[in-house]
């Protein structure tokens, strides 16, 4: 460089301090981004899951509800409710989870030390604890206890807890006291849990360097490390001991001794899930306990690597901290001066060439962006592990609308699904019965499950099963379905209460419903309808019940009175006279002929509407062509024209009936005309012409047929059976294909 250039500026660069006061800052960061997608995780994505999950649980604010939990570790399942019933409102669910596992992920960073490059691993264990949560779909409903299932997240906060509070103590006595009474008290509620946190407590001190005071006389070492060891020895035996010492108190309630010490780490309830959700739900649990296991080993390595490798002691200053303190003294002009210049030599600007060689101040540290990345790379991977079908989501909130009565919101959610199943299709039908719109959108989405059904038959028969039987006036076999589930639940599930008490008050058995009415009024969030329906009760029943004393009741409204009275005639209504119903283990669509139809015609014509197309949906067209006749008649004598219009499916009947007469039992030769009033949509009419066109015999190959069953991928080689299928393919919105379709199986 000429000695006439001018200067580089001097330009602040970042010191090493700084990079590391900037990746300080980028945990409190990434701590909180993860946290925020936890409430995104499990409030949008799994929202409607929790809401299921809560109605499958319940949390009783008796003290009974606490007092019976007489097995082992069964209060922390009592904890987990506790916890679970706030999923009654997905958003504070949600809330709740991401609090807990940002916990999670906060203790396993302080306890096990994972900072700089090993930052990302304490995330770890809350992606996991999601991922098992998740891992169960759809057997939750019946063979899970919901509270079983999000235990764990609680019970690994504790022993988060539990050990942080232990290292945090700064006396030795003092650790071994809270070791010695916590594992005592704890075990009863946690139990393996309470004795992996006394595990992990005990690695932590075995491995805890000595004082810097007491390495300088290696006498006073050794004596200081012979108490250690026999004092860790003494509390390892103490938390072997303490599971025994509860053996009379749990001898009843545990199988064994051995099934005592991993009390909490299995599931006590009936278990018929299929062997692929059993391993993956076990090899989850088994990666979580693995982690933990890995890091304290880690930790306790770095531990007795530090122990073992104390920083060498000077001379000057072993024999300054030998020497007695002497009192201060005032500070010397001189080397004041020498300090001065010191600071001002600290406070020089850089000269060029360490400007040029220093990193400029908003560059990231190299950790923190590897951080970042592996910790965007878990979050993708908890997205696409998790289990989330469009099937599973839409029964979700199915199951949550149906509580609610949401029929538009069902149709909605069903519409979501491109391959609905058995359960789907059946509430979409109620719904649309409901909103008086069946005999206009009954074929415009698929009636039959395109995916096999064994998968979904404990989906079908458990979940929101019962209440569809009972809204279909099924109540006998509603009360079986809910009652298994009710069981199965250890008499915890809210959704299979709620179903019994409907069932028995239609069925006019107040003491009975009053039992289950009188359980729903223990919880916090289910209390309101087991009010409104025990106030219904004293004012429609004249029975005497021992619970009537002791339930609270809504104050009614003469119109919720009356909305009641008709919700219950309805079912009454339905109610098939002949109790020969079997459900096999799966609740279909189908099965739904149980429904009166003796006489339709008191009914209204709406009402009447949606009668009919249930028996096109059954196929029972002899029975349709009976009560069909009287209906058109009704409508072809209103003098409004708005009012004599006839729904879409019920037009699409009446071209049938006209041209295929056999269809309904009758003679091939009769000829039947609908009323002159009765109009047709020309749409509809021009569809009805394409379809028979396809059908006929002098069709069966040709371009349209071929070109369907190729899209099919069919291998029928019946050309017949070829021209149904591609009627299907191009008219299945109608109802003309499932007519001529092979009849399918009543079950």
């Amino acid at each position: 460089m000429s000695p006439t250039s001018a200067p580089l500026p001097a330009s602040p660069s970042p010191t090493s301090a700084d990079s590391r006061r900037r990746f300080v800052s980028f945990p409190f960061a990434a701590r909180l981004a993860f946290s925020l997608f936890f409430v995104w995780f499990w409030g949008v994505r799994y929202g409607d899951f929790l809401y299921v999950a809560q109605g499958c649980d319940l949390f009783l604010w008796r003290w009974s509800f606490l007092t019976d939990a007489i097995r082992p570790a069964e209060l922390s399942l009592r904890l987990s409710a506790f916890f679970v019933q706030f999923f009654y409102y997905p958003a504070l669910g949600a809330a709740i989870l991401a609090g807990f596992l940002a916990f999670v992920q906060f203790g396993t960073e302080r306890l096990f030390r994972l900072t700089g490059r090993l930052f990302p691993l304490s995330f770890v264990p809350s992606a996991l604890l999601a991922l098992q949560i998740t891992e169960v779909g759809y057997y939750i409903f019946e063979y899970f206890d919901v509270a079983f299932l999000f235990s764990f997240v609680f019970q690994y906060s504790f022993v988060l807890l539990f050990a942080l509070i232990f290292d945090a103590l700064k006396s030795e006595r003092g650790r071994a006291a809270f070791l010695t009474l916590g594992v005592a008290v704890c075990f009863p509620i946690f139990g393996v849990f309470a004795l992996l946190a006394a595990a992990l407590c005990l690695l932590k001190e075995a491995t805890r360097p000595a004082d810097a005071s007491a390495t300088v006389k290696i006498a006073k070492t050794v004596k200081t490390d012979a108490k250690r060891r026999k004092r860790l020895a003494l509390l390892a035996l103490w938390t072997l001991v303490v599971p025994t010492l509860y053996w009379p108190l749990f001898s009843g309630t545990a199988r064994s001794l051995g099934a005592l010490y991993v009390a909490g780490l299995t599931e006590e309830t009936v278990s018929q899930r299929d062997t692929a959700t059993d391993q993956i739900y076990a090899a989850y649990l088994g990666a979580i306990l693995a982690f933990f296991v890995a890091v304290a080993v880690l930790d306790a390595l770095r531990r007795t690597v530090e122990r073992r490798s104390p920083k060498a002691v000077q001379p000057e200053q072993t024999k300054q901290a030998e020497q007695p303190k002497r009192p201060l003294k005032p500070t010397s002009a001189k080397r004041s001066t020498q300090k001065s210049k010191r600071a001002a030599k600290a406070q020089t600007p850089e000269t060029p060439q360490n400007a040029q060689t220093a990193r400029p101040a908003f560059s990231l540290d190299s950790t923190a962006t590897i951080s970042a990345l592996a910790l965007l790379t878990l979050a993708l991977v908890v997205v696409r592990v998790s289990f989330y079908t469009p099937d599973f989501a839409a029964l979700c909130g199915i199951a949550r609308a149906l509580d609610r009565e949401d029929w538009e919101e069902i149709v909605r959610l069903e519409a979501t699904v491109a391959t609905p199943s058995n359960p789907t299709i059946t509430a979409r039908v109620l719904a649309q019965s409901r909103l008086g719109r069946l005999a206009d959108e009954l074929y415009l989405r698929p009636l039959t499950p395109t995916r096999p059904l064994q998968h979904y038959q404990t989906t079908t028969f458990c979940m929101t099963g019962d209440r569809l039987l009972y809204e279909f006036g099924a109540v006998n076999p509603a009360m079986r379905v809910a009652s298994n589930n009710y069981v199965v639940k250890r008499e915890r599930s809210a959704w299979a209460a709620f179903t019994l008490a409907l069932c028995n008050v239609a069925e006019d058995r107040r003491a009975v419903a009053e039992r289950y009415l009188y359980r729903l009024q223990g919880t916090l969030f289910h209390r309101k309808k087991a009010e409104e329906l025990a106030a219904y009760l004293n004012a429609r029943s004249a029975e005497t019940s021992s619970f009537t004393p002791y339930l609270r009741q809504a104050p009614l409204s003469d119109e919720r009175l009356a909305e009641l009275d008709a919700s219950f005639a309805a079912v009454r209504a339905q109610k098939p006279r002949f109790d020969d119903f079997a459900t096999s283990r799966c609740v279909d669509h189908v099965r739904f002929q149980l429904v009166q139809m003796d006489d339709l015609a008191p009914l209204p014509l709406r009402e009447r509407e949606t009668r009919l197309a249930t028996l096109l949906l059954m196929r029972d067209l002899p029975t349709f062509a009976r009560h069909f006749d009287a209906y058109l008649a009704e409508k072809a004598a209103l003098a409004d024209a708005s009012q004599r219009r006839i729904p879409r499916v019920l037009q699409e009947a009446i071209l049938l009936r006209v041209h295929f007469p056999q269809i309904f039992e009758r003679p091939k030769d009769e000829r039947w005309e609908p009323p002159k009033n009765v109009d047709i949509d020309p749409a509809i009419h021009e569809r009805f012409n394409q379809c028979m066109t396809l059908l006929q015999p002098e069709s069966f190959n040709n371009e349209a047929i071929r070109a369907a069953n190729r899209e099919l991928g069919d291998r029928e080689r019946d050309p017949a059976k070829r021209a149904i299928l591609a009627a299907q393919f191009y008219f299945g919105d109608s109802l003309w294909p499932t007519v001529f379709a092979e009849p399918r199986e009543n079950y």
